[in-house]
């Protein structure tokens, strides 16, 4: 560590050491360098990251999947301009986190759309093991009535419309008074017509 002193006579600075001035180190007469994220980024720069953040980036790692944006136009517009600023950059750290911002926006439009095909293919799956059970348990076959006589039970079955029923299959039950999610309602109503099964049936 190189050390400065100062004079108590003529208060001048002096590198070398004396038996009279006092010891100090150099840092404390160095200024510190400061950077301005302003004059990093353009402002442009700044809004669209921070737009990718709130909007994109944050909800994904909040699995708030369906909250994602899927407007294009807005996303090819944040894609296009990391894409300008990164090829135009000459510091190469800044450079990495701009390709990471990029590939971070891809990633949450992605996680959405996953999100979606899970969503659809757990439905397309739970169909089709409905169907499987209802082959395997003979629902198909009639029985005529051999004996006439006898007591008859008569009793009075529910039918959940079919989106209710495949929203408690996938997320479970609602918790008393909050009800269902209408988001996820939504997707799995969109789902089920792409299927030809009326939601509300």
């Amino acid at each position: 560590m190189r050390c400065v002193t100062r004079s108590l006579i003529t208060n001048k600075i002096n590198i070398a050491r004396t038996v009279i001035n006092p010891i100090e180190t150099i840092f404390k007469f160095m200024k510190k360098s400061v950077v301005n994220c302003d004059s990093l980024y353009s402002q442009d720069l700044l809004t669209a990251l921070n737009k990718i953040e709130l909007d994109y980036v944050k909800k994904m790692s909040e699995r708030k999947y369906l909250e994602i944006s899927q407007d294009m136009d807005t996303f090819l517009a944040l894609e296009y301009k990391l894409g300008v600023n990164i090829s135009s950059e000459t510091c190469q750290k800044l450079k990495i986190l701009l390709e990471i911002a990029r590939d971070a926006l891809s990633g949450a439009l992605h996680s959405r759309t996953l999100f979606t095909d899970v969503t659809e293919l757990t439905i397309k799956n739970t169909i089709l093991e409905k169907r499987i059970e209802d082959i395997l348990s003979g629902k198909n076959e009639l029985q005529a009535m051999d004996d006439t006589c006898g007591e008859f039970v008569i009793t009075k079955t529910f039918k959940l419309a079919a989106v209710y029923s495949y929203y408690i299959t996938l997320y479970g039950l609602p918790a008393f008074g909050v009800g269902f999610d209408t988001t996820k309602l939504t997707l799995l109503v969109d789902i089920l017509r792409r299927q030809g099964i009326d939601p509300f049936r």
